[in-house]
């Protein structure tokens, strides 16, 4: 078995640029549209148009996942990928830009950004 050592400068060099954190936290702030009202207390999908249109037609961009997730406004990142029965980390992943969804996920998340009530009215009671 090969033990792996690394140094503390190792992991910094592998730490994201903050400057890019910052242009994705204000890409996904500008991407989800506030909160205004919601219907009967459930929750609200509120994204903007060009980030629901890319899912649609499975393209990515950096953000889009963080941004499309967040639309759902309650719910959490455990929850949503319970509901799309991925583990936390895969959506992670997703989010942060290092994988993207494929297959039947992929499938499934064009499906939710053309239909968002299935996620919020059949999918989260699902998974809870």
């Amino acid at each position: 078995m090969t033990k792996i050592v690394k140094t503390s400068n190792d992991i910094r060099a592998h730490r994201p640029d903050p400057a890019m954190i910052a242009r994705l936290r204000a890409q996904r702030d500008q991407d989800i549209k506030p909160d205004a009202d919601e219907a009967n207390g459930e929750p609200v999908f509120r994204i903007r148009e060009a980030v629901r249109r890319r899912i649609v037609q499975g393209e990515y961009h950096d953000g889009d996942m963080a941004a499309f997730r967040a639309a759902f406004c309650s719910v959490s990142q455990a929850g949503f990928a319970s509901a799309l029965g991925i583990s936390v980390d895969t959506l992670q992943n997703w989010e942060q830009g290092r994988r993207q969804p494929v297959g039947p996920a992929k499938a499934l998340l064009r499906l939710l950004a053309r239909h968002p009530g299935l996620l919020l009215r059949d999918l989260i009671p699902a998974a809870g």
